[in-house]
């Protein structure tokens, strides 16, 4: 939910991407699943298995469950 992306070209053989999303759960009521952010950047190359990439991933403030009732 309430993604923003974004997709870019740094140089002639460069690109970025960033992606920030709020993740869902549909099988549990979570009141807040936090903020997952990637960050991508690769470069051309003369194949695709020798294309260097880079890739961050950073999940702030993520409930993963939650505890059961007694």
């Amino acid at each position: 939910m309430n993604a923003d992306v974004a997709l870019w070209q740094d140089s002639d053989n460069s690109w970025s991407a960033r992606i920030k999303a709020e993740p869902v759960r549909t099988d549990f009521h979570l009141t807040d699943t936090g903020l997952v952010q990637i960050n991508a950047r690769w470069q051309r190359a003369s194949s695709m298995r020798l294309t260097p990439l880079e890739i961050a991933v950073q999940w702030q403030k993520g409930q993963l469950g939650r505890s059961p009732s007694c």
